[in-house]
């Protein structure tokens, strides 16, 4: 009687889920599939192009029987970092900043890496190969021996990454730092996330307050100051670019990460797709979670770096940052297979406004023609 239940209630929600995505793809996502309008070259590291290559009966059969275990493994995996946070007694935004006894941070830290492993694993990626790279092959003239004995010991106050899609947070939780992030400050009181983004000691900002950014900086700095001074505290990942790209292209970087001349830990994740592409796009976050988790399988490298200490680059300036961000920039420009861009998060919203404009022109065309359809079949009949 069970099993004729089970099997009844999985058919429904195989008919279900069949008919969203295909909905979803063929409606709201249909412009993939047509000729794009000549945009800006500025909006170029945004667009998704790899639509045709899709696998749409691997989706639609993972979507049945992958998807509804991977979705369900995606909220336990994180009611577990947020339930640790709170055992621990790490429930308020002010506790963020402190440091933590280090059996707390330990125990957080690996579950970080617990949730950054078992997310990825969700999305398909089976096994992220880290591969461990070297800063003086990318920038001969860098003085790693020299930095190797003053700096023994030291630790990175700040990670950078590239930045593609919601899935780095992921892949950069799982490394050894297991780092804290910049994180709005309404995601504070977002269950499940919440607790979790206040128990790894994320800073929190107001990104839509202008007047925010000095305080973002001196937080920065604050951190950087007390992990130097040996507090056990988590780094901070900063993404350079501020916003995400279609991984073919590396935008300009923000100042954030460079103005406070602290050592950085360089991380790059290198999506080495063949069918759906990791980045977002304009995807809504919940169709971009199912259709990364309705793929069979993933592939994603993590490269490694040592750590930039920046002096011998002789920063002193308050716009010396910018010194500091190309060379970091030019070593990401060799190590992934990249171009250029100076395009930024302003240019990603304009591009996002074009892609609303042109699916409405999409619609109301389709509308035209089953209007004319309608009419024909019609005058027919009569």
């Amino acid at each position: 009687m069970w099993l004729i239940i089970i099997a009844a209630l999985w058919t429904a929600y195989a008919i279900f889920i069949v008919r969203y995505i295909n909905k979803k793809i063929n409606k709201d996502y249909n412009y993939l599939s047509v000729p794009m309008p000549q945009f800006k070259e500025e909006y170029k590291p945004f667009e998704r192009t790899e639509r045709k290559q899709w696998n749409l009966l691997e989706i639609y059969i993972c979507a049945i029987f992958l998807a509804p275990f991977r979705l369900l493994s995606l909220v336990f995996i994180i009611s577990t970092l947020a339930m640790t946070c709170k055992l621990l007694g790490i429930k308020h935004m002010s506790q963020a900043q402190d440091e933590l006894p280090r059996w707390k941070r330990f125990l957080i830290a690996k579950n970080l890496n617990f949730v950054g492993w078992g997310i990825n694993f969700a999305c398909g990626f089976m096994r992220v190969k880290t591969i461990q790279k070297r800063i003086k092959d990318y920038e001969p003239e860098y003085p790693a021996e020299k930095y190797a004995v003053e700096k023994k010991g030291q630790s990175a106050p700040i990670l950078t990454c590239n930045h593609v899609s919601w899935i780095d947070i992921m892949a950069m939780s799982a490394v050894k730092e297991a780092p804290s992030f910049l994180s709005k400050e309404e995601i504070a009181n977002f269950p499940l996330f919440g607790p979790a983004a206040i128990g790894i000691q994320s800073i929190f900002v107001q990104r839509d307050d202008r007047s925010q950014k000095n305080a973002v900086r001196d937080a920065i700095l604050e951190r950087g100051k007390k992990i130097s001074e040996g507090q056990n505290l988590p780094p901070i990942l900063i993404f350079p670019e501020g916003t995400t790209t279609n991984s073919h292209y590396l935008l300009s970087f923000k100042k954030g990460a460079f103005e406070s001349f602290l050592p950085i830990k360089l991380y790059a994740i290198n999506y080495k797709y063949t069918k759906f592409n990791p980045t977002q796009d304009s995807m809504n976050l919940v169709d971009h979670a199912l259709i990364m988790c309705s793929q069979l399988y993933n592939t994603m490298e993590v490269y490694e770096f040592d750590t930039y200490f920046p002096d011998h680059l002789n920063l002193k300036n308050e716009e010396d940052w910018e010194i500091y961000a190309k060379h970091i920039r030019d070593i990401y420009l060799k190590v992934l297979p990249v171009k250029p861009s100076e395009s930024g998060w302003r240019h990603m919203k304009e591009y996002y406004d074009q892609i609303k404009l042109f699916k409405k022109q999409l619609r109301e065309e389709s509308r035209q023609k089953s209007e004319k359809v309608n009419a024909t079949k019609t005058k027919k009949d009569n």
